[in-house]
C-alpha cells in the first residue's frame, strides 16, 4: 500500500454532534440539524470527512468545531478490504468499505485497502446509491 496523501477541494467547518477525539479521517453525516456525527451503514446522508478539530487538536467534545472535508482526495480510514477504482461508502461506524447494492457512493478509492484500521486515499465523488 502506498502512503495515504490528500488533496483538499474544499474544507468547511462544522459542530461536532457527539465526542470525536477519536474518530479522525472518518465519514461523517448531519445528525441533529447542523450538527454532525458518524456516518451510518450506507453512506446515507454523507457530509464529509473529519479531518480535525477546530483550534485545540487535543478537543473534539460534542459542541467542538470541526474541520470537515467535502470534495477533494480525503484520506479515509477503512473498514475492511477494497481495491483500487472501487467504489467506497461508509459502515455503520464511520468507516470506509466497498459499496453493495443500494448503499450510497461516497467515493472512488484511489489505493488499495487490505483490511479495517488502514488510511487510503479516496476521490469524493457523491455518485448516488449503487444500483
Amino acid at each position: 500500500m502506498a502512503q495515504a496523501l490528500d488533496h483538499p477541494i474544499l474544507q468547511l467547518t462544522f459542530v461536532a454532534n457527539a465526542d470525536m477525539t477519536a474518530n479522525a479521517y472518518k465519514l461523517l453525516r448531519h445528525t441533529s440539524g447542523e450538527r454532525l456525527g458518524l456516518c451510518a451503514a450506507g453512506g446515507a446522508g454523507f457530509v464529509g470527512v473529519l479531518y480535525k478539530v477546530e483550534h485545540d487538536p487535543g478537543a473534539g467534545a460534542a459542541g467542538d468545531e470541526l474541520s470537515v472535508m467535502v470534495e477533494g482526495v480525503a484520506v479515509m480510514r477503512t473498514g475492511g478490504a477494497f481495491d483500487p477504482g472501487d467504489k467506497i461508502t461508509s459502515d455503520g461506524s464511520g468507516l470506509a468499505v466497498e459499496a453493495a447494492s443500494t448503499n450510497e457512493v461516497i467515493g472512488r478509492a484511489l489505493e488499495a485497502s487490505t483490511g479495517s484500521g488502514q488510511y487510503v486515499a479516496v476521490l469524493i465523488t457523491r455518485e448516488g446509491v449503487l444500483a
